[in-house]
């Protein structure tokens, strides 16, 4: 049964409840969510809007360190679009994710959201279309604290563009226009490698 879920993209995401009794309820209805999404399409959009609906900008403490939502959901998508490598569908799921992702970020550069989709970006910009890629450079542009993402971008479009393999080559002169806005943006902020 598992398998013809897969195949036909229904989503192992559990239904929410009504309603949840508490935070912690809420928090383990949703790392459920993020535990399956690595089986289809479905399954990681629907955790994404799930987190979107309920989640939030979370820092846990726990003996061995600190879990922030933010990082976890990051780390959920990447091994999500492993599974969906080389498919539209990847691309599918970056995109929702940098709508999720963006609406919880900040600039604090303690949390280090930069860092964590800076992360991503470099990861999984191979499954990028022009559009996702746009809105990963934007978003960068609103949370950055610092110049290194601007710095790794650039690199990677001026010098690699065969990284960016579903962006046509027409289409980095739009690309080099959001990078640019980002250059602007980040053009007196110091440089760190946090």
């Amino acid at each position: 049964m598992r398998k013809a879920m897969r195949e036909q993209n229904i989503s192992f995401v559990p239904k929410p409840p009504r309603s949840f009794a508490d935070e912690e309820e809420t928090w383990k209805y949703l790392y459920k969510a993020m535990s399956v999404m690595d089986n289809n399409e479905a399954s990681a959009i629907d955790a994404l809007e799930m987190f979107e609906k309920y989640g939030s900008k979370r820092i846990k403490h726990y003996p061995d360190g600190i879990r922030e939502s933010l990082s976890d959901l990051s780390v959920s998508v990447s091994i999500a679009v492993n599974s969906l490598k080389g498919t539209d569908s990847a691309d599918r799921v970056l995109n929702k994710y940098i709508d999720v992702f963006s609406k919880f970020a900040t600039k604090d550069n303690e949390l280090r959201d930069a860092g964590t989709l800076k992360w991503l970006f470099n990861k999984h910009c191979s499954e990028m279309s022009k559009d996702t890629l746009i809105k990963f450079i934007d978003t960068f542009k609103e949370i950055s604290y610092d110049k290194q993402p601007l710095i790794s971008l650039k690199i990677l479009i001026n010098n690699h563009p065969h990284n960016l393999p579903k962006v046509k080559q027409d289409d980095f002169i739009e690309v080099r226009r959001h990078l640019n806005a980002l250059e602007e943006a980040v053009k007196d902020l110091p440089v760190t490698h946090k």
